[in-house]
């Protein structure tokens, strides 16, 4: 029995312009996913519909959803910590 590969679900625009595409290369998305789910081989999907709420990053491994919210390289406003709020509440919403 052939086990499937993590499965990276990334919605790919900024809210502000650019592509997360652009900054997640295959290094490290490989290191997010030996991180979280202990194998470095993944498959991934960039959805360009919509834009990316709260930097995050879904992995799909063994029947389970991973949810990941991206730091920021540099806090840039007083309430930059609750921008990633945005997925507290898409997981209360699948419980």
């Amino acid at each position: 029995m052939q086990i499937k590969k993590p499965h990276f679900i990334i919605k790919n625009k900024f809210q502000k312009g650019g592509l997360y595409k652009n900054l997640l290369n295959p290094s490290i998305l490989s290191d997010i996913c030996k991180k979280a789910t202990g194998c470095s081989e993944y498959t991934s999907y960039f959805d360009n519909k919509g834009y990316n709420k709260g930097r995050l990053v879904i992995i799909n491994y063994k029947d389970k959803i991973i949810y990941i919210s991206l730091s920021e390289i540099e806090i840039k406003g007083r309430n930059s910590f609750f921008q990633s709020f945005s997925l507290l509440n898409i997981y209360l919403k699948k419980i």
